[in-house]
């Protein structure tokens, strides 16, 4: 199960990275989140306990959301995408 949600995960990333290196996609300008923290987004299927807290970055111009939670117990941001079903309630990955 793991295998398939990193590949899952890993695939989204994919997209996500290559459209904002294209200028298919841009991030809206924000204080949270910029493309080199995507870059470095590290894939993880691990248990995250998040704040119920959110910071939401608009990728323009699709108007998705790439959805920010920061983790309480490790101090990591945990982030998700409102494009793809999946990446709503599960993390795609995590910025330190």
């Amino acid at each position: 199960m793991f295998f398939s949600q990193d590949r899952l995960c890993n695939s989204i990333l994919n997209e996500i990275i290559s459209d904002l290196k294209s200028g298919r996609l841009v991030l809206e300008k924000n204080n949270i989140l910029k493309n080199q923290n995507i870059y470095n987004l590290q894939i993880a299927s691990r248990k995250h306990n998040y704040s119920k807290r959110t910071y939401a970055v608009t990728v323009l111009p699709s108007k998705d959301d790439l959805i920010i939670k920061k983790d309480f117990s490790n101090e990591k941001y945990w982030v998700f995408y409102s494009k793809y079903y999946y990446s709503r309630s599960h993390a795609i990955g995590f910025i330190e």
